[in-house]
């Protein structure tokens, strides 16, 4: 007799449903490790978003609200030589100003010649008067051994230098060290001794006194003399301040006949650096979300506070300033928006648009006569959704508590499925004793088999 036995051990079904549960906690809620990944990309989304509008905020803050146009800036026209620097005191006007002479400091220089700065012997004793403070020679001195005499010398108020226009040809030159008709020198030469002494020029008196006629010196000391608006001013040094309130003038050269236009005006640069920065960070804004993905699980896109935001933004570029006045709206100024809301900035329509209207222009941004400006609207959204308790704010605690949730939904699930696995492997654990019984059984029934066939 043959006895036929055919096993088909099957999955057990507790296996199957716990593959199949985790499958289905996986579906709904993600693993726990793509979660933790989406709830950080989400937090960096929404860490940007913030940093995007108080980027908005600071530049419309200042634009609104801060003093950017108190500082000033002098405008020159004409070739004159002359630049001015304003302090606090200046104020908007314009100037005329005419150069008709600078101030020189005095260059005297020895009317004799010698052959050499350092070895021939021009004095070895006596003195050098020189506007009144003394230079003693005690030993012989060669020219240059003279010059650094003199420039030891405390309070000379004078420069003494070697100048050689040619090979062989040296002379002696002092020069004041500072300008004005004030601060001329005289000189008195009372050196002695010496193979190759040092003269100076004494000319019209011949009183033993050089550097007291304009002949006796290479450049005379004289005060500078400049007209400003219609008034002669004179001025030891080139250095002219508060002819003009909070104006310091600097006299480059002199022209007579070339009258030089200063005009004080805001500085308009802060303004438009601020704008510059306003249109970056606005666009820089849109920027970041249109490169959130619309079918991302971390995208702002999809929430109706960002849309809300996108279109309570879109208005408050486009808004206009209710009072009236030469700039009414921001593309007045050269801030336009464009068809995807994104802003632009034309700097030749500013300069155009505010050249001479720094009033308006003031009033335009920041208002005036108890109106707000143009950028009041843009200020106070960007302000709603960025300060604390408002919208961004309360979004991300709300998205916070949502992933709170859904963690602990993810954690009870979790614990259940560990409930459900330790109950399926006992089931494997006995399947698997079952399977070695009937593995057992089998390699009975075939020994069965063979000694019922042996006989």
């Amino acid at each position: 007799m043959t006895v036929a036995i055919a096993l088909n051990p099957t999955t057990p079904t507790g296996l199957g449903q716990s593959r199949s549960a985790s499958r289905q906690a996986r579906t709904i809620f993600g693993t726990p490790e793509t979660r933790r990944t989406a709830d950080r990309l989400h937090d960096g989304a929404l860490a940007q978003l913030g940093r995007n509008l108080t980027a908005i905020e600071r530049a419309t803050d200042r634009l609104a609200h801060g003093r950017v146009m108190d500082g000033l800036i002098a405008a020159r026209t004409g070739p004159g030589g002359v630049s001015a620097a304003l302090d606090h005191r200046a104020t908007v006007g314009s100037h005329t100003v005419i150069v008709t002479e600078l101030a020189l400091a005095q260059v005297t220089a020895s009317s004799s010649h010698h052959p050499d700065a350092d070895a021939t012997v021009v004095a070895s004793g006596g003195t050098l008067t020189i506007g009144g403070a003394v230079v003693t020679v005690s030993g012989a001195v060669t020219l240059q051994g003279l010059a650094d005499a003199v420039n030891a010398t405390d309070g000379i108020g004078v420069a003494a230098t070697v100048s050689s226009a040619n090979p062989g040809d040296h002379q002696l030159v002092l020069t004041g060290t500072r300008t004005g008709a004030a601060h001329g020198f005289t000189i008195t030469n009372a050196l002695t001794g010496g193979a190759s002494p040092v003269t100076f020029l004494d000319t019209v008196d011949a009183d033993g006194i050089s550097g007291d006629q304009p002949g006796d010196n290479t450049v005379r000391a004289t005060d500078a003399t400049l007209v400003v608006d219609g008034v002669t001013v004179s001025s030891a040094s080139n250095t002219v301040r508060n002819v003009i309130p909070g104006v310091t003038l600097t006299l480059l050269t002199a022209e007579p006949t070339s009258p030089v236009g200063l005009t004080i005006r805001p500085d308009l640069e802060p303004v438009a650096q601020l704008v510059r920065d306003l249109v970056d960070a606005y666009n820089g804004f849109l920027g970041f979300l249109a490169a959130q993905s619309a079918g991302s699980a971390v995208s702002l896109r999809r929430d109706g506070v960002t849309a809300g935001l996108l279109s309570d933004l879109a208005d408050a570029t486009r808004s206009t300033r209710s009072t009236d006045g030469s700039l009414r709206t921001l593309s007045d100024i050269g801030i336009h928006v464009g068809a995807s809301d994104e802003l632009a900035f034309d700097e030749q329509a500013f300069d155009a648009a505010t050249a001479g209207r720094s009033a308006d222009l003031e009033a335009l941004l920041s208002g005036s006569g108890g109106q707000p400006g143009a950028l009041a609207a843009l200020d106070q959204t960007v302000e709603r959704y960025v300060r604390s308790g408002a919208l961004v704010p309360g979004f991300e605690a709300g998205v916070s508590t949502e992933a709170r949730t859904l963690g602990a939904r993810i954690s009870h699930f979790e614990a259940r499925l560990g409930v459900r696995r330790a109950v399926v492997r006992g089931e494997a654990t006995t399947a698997a004793s079952a399977a070695g019984q009937l593995s057992s059984q089998m390699a009975e029934l075939s020994r069965f088999r063979l000694r019922l066939t042996l006989a």
